[in-house]
């Protein structure tokens, strides 16, 4: 499929916006690693994950619960509503000082996200900092050239907690995200 220049709606629409980050948090394909450099995709903070230890980055649970400082300028700085930068109504995207929104879909699979975390994090000798990716990767193991973590896990718990992320990606993306994307104009039907 083609994408093509959508229409402006979808800038406003900050419930797609929140819901496209969860799902592209949660996606397979997402090979966001902690080996690579400090982890900024956790998506939950300590507390809700029952840790006494402190993250290396917290930014992106920052950014979800809008607890970003603001560099400069209030929450409406940045590019605006007419993509010129400085002052506008309000601004293009999220700027991390507002919470962002979130679809009951979404939340599902923010809560799945949250128990296989816990469940990981409950295993002795684990990095805390470590991704989703990271996650697969310790359940799953890696192919036999090291490049992609396999399909299946012997870990029966996770299998299954696994398996909610998957259905409630899927259902977020069939229900929220793929009409929006054809109502917004990025593919047409």
């Amino acid at each position: 499929d083609q994408f093509l220049w959508p229409k402006d709606e979808w800038m406003t629409d900050d419930a797609f916006h929140g819901d496209c980050l969860v799902y592209t948090i949660f996606h397979r394909l997402n090979r966001i690693s902690h080996a690579d450099g400090p982890n900024h995709w956790i998506p939950y903070t300590e507390k809700e994950l029952g840790l006494k230890l402190a993250f290396e980055s917290s930014f992106l649970s920052d950014f979800m619960a809008g607890k970003l400082k603001a560099t400069g300028g209030s929450d409406t700085q940045g590019l605006g509503l007419d993509g010129q930068e400085g002052n506008a109504k309000k601004a293009l995207f999220a700027t991390g000082q507002t919470p962002l929104v979130f679809s009951d879909e979404a939340k599902v699979l923010l809560e799945a996200g949250r128990e296989m975390w816990r469940y990981y994090l409950s295993k002795p000798g684990v990095d805390i900092d470590a991704s989703f990716y990271d996650i697969r990767a310790y359940f799953q193991g890696m192919t036999a050239n090291g490049k992609a973590v396999r399909s299946k896990s012997d870990d029966a718990v996770y299998t299954e907690l696994y398996a909610k992320i998957r259905d409630a990606r899927k259902h977020l993306g069939d229900k929220r995200i793929a009409p929006k994307v054809y109502e917004y104009g990025f593919l047409m039907e």
